[in-house]
């Protein structure tokens, strides 16, 4: 059987790993001269930069291990610096709760065993599927086990609960306020920094697709899927060159789906995905020195470091690979630097507008979509678009879909997992 996947970031080379080690004919194909999508790295005189993503956190330790991905655990691996004071967030969750009430953040304490508790007993069931769960099985199972806050309260309003509504955007990103508290505890994980870089994650996958014979076509672009009576015959590349293929999992932002589906009238629930422009910027300076921080940071500095400032990391601090002394943070550039106690020796910015022109991301949007509703659960992106589609032999795998965005690689698992299946009950068959 041949399978095309449109993309090759994360997702698309999580879902060419798994098909090809299943024995299927798989092509990536990727309109960039590169893989990795919005993964990218940046040399500069020997400096290694990770230009967008820069932590790995919510990618799950299985497919970490399976990869081969060169994590470095720091520890603690985040910490919050308010008032003058550190709050450090140890790996070990008994020795993360002492600190929290060493300095006076008792409240937290219960909201992070909350929120392990979620993560552990709700969070991981709905991890590996081939049909995303919708509310209803989320919050029936979130109930059970004592947790339905999680559906049913707000991220602020859960947050505001517990006495950390100031505190609010350690937990959640802007925008996610009204979404489900179901958001905080996606994104409350042990966060790793990757040796050499976020580009490592992507050359170990790519390497490993390759090695299992998933072939990379690369700088070649996707015009057009083509369909016929509702099935998938293959793709038109925009040089006009037809690969024909059984199956084609699109990894991209859903709201690009529809462009390639021209003469799909299935296609219109796609159409009405909307997003707004991202506001976010992301600056990647290589230092001239080791960063001064203030004293009491100074123990921390190669953990994740949240601020007034923004969220600054130091990789260098802990990877000898990186070729310079380097910082990467999202936030106030003069803020960070005058808390760095450094000057620039180079400066790199990027931000949504950049992404959208060249990553191609709608918007700028490194989730493809908000991560709230409408766009959770089985509506991610949308009803009868999640992982299977109404056209036989097409899926969707991208960060558009369940269980959302990030460097995950699960979303692509979980589409080439559906195919296997369909493959495997008859629903899809090699012609």
């Amino acid at each position: 059987m041949k399978v095309i996947i449109i993309g090759a970031g994360h997702n698309g080379l999580a879902a060419a790993y798994y098909l090809a080690r299943s024995g299927l004919e798989v092509t990536v194909v990727d309109q960039l001269p590169r893989p990795g999508g919005m993964i990218e790295g940046l040399e500069i005189n020997g400096a290694r930069i990770s230009r967008t993503a820069y932590v790995l956190g919510l990618m799950p330790e299985d497919m970490v291990a399976e990869f081969g991905i060169p994590v470095i655990r720091q520890d603690p691996y985040q910490v919050l610096f308010v008032d003058g004071k550190v709050l450090p967030f140890w790996r070990d969750p008994a020795r993360r709760r002492e600190a929290l009430r060493a300095v006076g953040y008792e409240n937290l304490v219960e909201l992070d065993e909350r929120l392990e508790a979620f993560r552990a007993k709700v969070m991981s069931r709905f991890t590996y599927v081939t049909k995303p769960p919708s509310r209803d099985e989320f919050r029936e199972l979130a109930g059970r086990e004592g947790l339905g806050e999680f559906i049913d309260r707000s991220a602020e309003g859960l947050l505001r609960d517990y006495g950390a509504e100031d505190l609010k955007y350690f937990y959640i990103y802007p925008g996610m306020e009204s979404s489900p508290a179901m958001v905080i505890a996606y994104y409350y994980a042990p966060w790793s920094f990757v040796k050499g870089g976020m580009q490592e994650v992507i050359n170990v996958m790519a390497r490993k697709a390759s090695e299992v014979g998933a072939r990379l076509l690369l700088g070649r672009v996707v015009d057009e899927i083509l369909v016929s009576d509702s099935r998938v015959l293959g793709v038109r590349l925009r040089s006009s060159e037809v690969l024909n293929a059984d199956a084609v999992i699109f990894t991209g932002s859903p709201i690009e789906l529809p462009n390639l589906l021209p003469d799909l009238p299935e296609a219109r629930e796609l159409r009405r995905l909307r997003v707004h422009r991202a506001s976010w910027v992301k600056h990647n300076v290589v230092l001239e020195g080791f960063p001064r921080l203030p004293e009491p940071l100074v123990p921390y500095a190669g953990s994740i470091i949240d601020s007034e400032c923004g969220e600054l990391v130091i990789p260098s601090v802990v990877d000898d690979s990186r070729g310079a002394h380097v910082a990467e943070f999202m936030g106030s550039y003069d803020c960070v630097m005058e808390l760095l106690g450094v000057r620039a020796a180079y400066h790199d910015m990027v931000d949504a507008e950049y992404a959208e022109r060249a990553y191609m991301l709608p918007g700028g949007n490194v989730n493809h979509l908000p991560m709230a509703e409408p766009y959770l659960f089985d509506s991610r992106p949308a009803k009868g678009w999640a992982y299977r589609t109404p056209v036989r032999g097409l899926y969707v795998g991208g960060s558009g879909t369940y269980p959302g965005g990030q460097v995950t690689g699960v979303p692509g698992r979980n589409a080439a997992s559906a195919l296997l299946e369909d493959l495997r009950l008859g629903a899809l068959r090699a012609y």
